[in-house]
């Protein structure tokens, strides 16, 4: 197989592979609002802790990213594509970050010292 037939290929496979990243971005982005199997850690779900909430704050930004990864698939913008990649990989660097201190903080017994 020569490199123009291997182009043609994925120029052919872009659609699907698109669909595929929105259709798996909106599962991330419902799973990240309602929870897990049993609603644990679901960003709407009011009777759960902050820091299962952040969690599925966690999740919902990654379903975006991924959906719009999809859309930029689709429409074969790399504007798109930097803009969602660089989105993704700041908020969840962000969240995967305060999840981290947080979860740090409640293993040392979450004192809080008055300064």
């Amino acid at each position: 197989m020569n490199a123009l037939a291997l182009i043609d290929v994925v120029q052919q496979g872009r659609p699907l592979f698109g669909a595929a990243l929105i259709v798996a971005g909106v599962w991330l982005l419902w799973r990240g609002l309602r929870g897990a199997r049993g609603g644990h850690r679901g960003l709407l779900r009011g009777t759960e802790p902050a820091l299962a909430r952040a969690e599925g704050w966690r999740v919902a930004v990654l379903g975006v990213v991924v959906g719009g990864l999809g859309v930029a698939a689709l429409t074969s913008s790399p504007l798109l594509f930097y803009l969602f990649l660089g989105i993704g990989i700041v908020e969840l660097w962000e969240a995967s970050f305060v999840i981290a201190v947080w979860r740090h903080g409640d293993a040392r017994g979450g004192a809080v010292r008055n300064a």
